[in-house]
């Protein structure tokens, strides 16, 4: 089983690369999974507010030569689209959002 990496790129985002996350249902059950222990935490400072996030992803194959740049920028464009909903929000990219 290959290893997951996460780590911060600047201020509050970061990066998850998951090579055996290759399907997109398996990929929602992990957003739900990770939505929900998000919600559970409860910082005092925060008054009473709860984190939020917004998520992008995006998949390719195994075969497929793609640079970290590559895949940033459509995971980038894909969490522009879960920013424009309220609250816990995920979008894996789709070749639409190329344009957008």
């Amino acid at each position: 089983m290959k290893k997951s990496l996460t780590f911060r790129l600047w201020g509050d985002e970061f990066a998850v690369f998951m090579p055996e996350m290759r399907e997109k249902a398996a990929a929602e059950r992990f957003f739900e999974r990770l939505f929900y222990n998000i919600s559970q935490i409860t910082i005092a400072e925060m008054k009473g507010k709860q984190i939020e996030i917004s998520l992008g992803a995006c998949f390719c194959e195994a075969s497929e030569e793609v640079s970290f740049d590559q895949l940033y920028r459509k995971a980038d464009r894909a969490m522009y689209q879960s920013k424009k909903k309220q609250g816990y929000s995920a979008s894996i990219y789709e070749e639409w959002m190329k344009s957008n």
